[in-house]
């Protein structure tokens, strides 16, 4: 078993609440023996209504009171753009998670601010090699350490102007463009009862959270883990 595997069961376990023995780890090979082992060991929901539908129900409503749209448009294959303002998104997203109950996935930056980001890292970096060099003097043995102080810089920099643009990240995650990406983002965010309140959990539960658990571990869209992956061969799990 890699050590990729080893912290995604500690995650299963510590998510789930479930204990899951090392000869039945070593045997989950692929996202649906995992999402199936879990079904068998968690505390289901009898005859609860179906998260995702209720979700959807109440993302619809949402939709409907912040704008003049007809009804049958706000469909799960509808784009989420068409139903955002542009210019006031950030609010309306944050509008939109407060009306859920849950947190949605945090906005992320356009692709021109993060170009921009990286051009500030390397000004930045050229800023700080041009000063050095004017003061120590343009030496041949100076150049690949003032190379690499100006990478270094440079990265440091591009880091720090992006933590400084999140504020005014704009676009919607990889996975939430549509209605139905919302509606399983969010069924994986659902809040922990309070303690001492044993946890059920209806299946489309334990998918959307194991599903979005494998995601945020490997930093892929939630929509490339389907049932058949491999962790190892489709996934690249180390």
């Amino acid at each position: 078993m890699s050590l990729d595997t080893v912290e995604l069961v500690m995650e299963m376990e510590e998510t789930f609440g479930i204990v899951i023995d090392d000869l039945d780890a070593v045997k989950i090979v692929t996202v649906g023996q995992a999402y199936r082992y879990i079904l068998g060991r968690v505390e289901l929901k009898a005859d609860a209504p179906c998260p995702s539908a209720t979700l959807f129900y109440r993302l619809r409503r949402n939709l409907l009171a912040r704008s003049v749209v007809d009804r049958r448009a706000i469909r799960p294959s509808s784009r989420i753009d068409d139903f955002l303002p542009v210019t006031d998104r950030r609010a309306a997203w944050i509008w939109l998670g407060d009306g859920l109950g849950v947190g949605l996935p945090q906005l992320v930056l356009a692709p021109w601010q993060r170009w921009l980001a990286l051009d500030i890292g390397l000004a930045c970096g050229m800023a700080c090699l041009v000063v050095g060099l004017v003061f120590d003097g343009v030496q041949l043995r100076a150049v690949i350490p003032a190379v690499e102080v100006l990478c270094l810089i440079s990265a440091a920099g591009s880091f720090a102007a992006m933590r400084a643009l999140n504020p005014f990240a704009s676009t919607i995650p990889r996975g939430c463009e549509t209605i139905r990406g919302i509606v399983l983002a969010t069924v994986g965010r659902q809040p922990a009862p309070a303690e001492g309140i044993a946890r059920t959990w209806h299946p489309d539960e334990v998918w959307a959270t194991l599903r979005n658990l494998i995601a945020e571990q490997l930093g892929l869209a939630p929509d490339a883990i389907t049932e058949e992956k491999h962790f190892v061969y489709d996934l690249g799990m180390d």
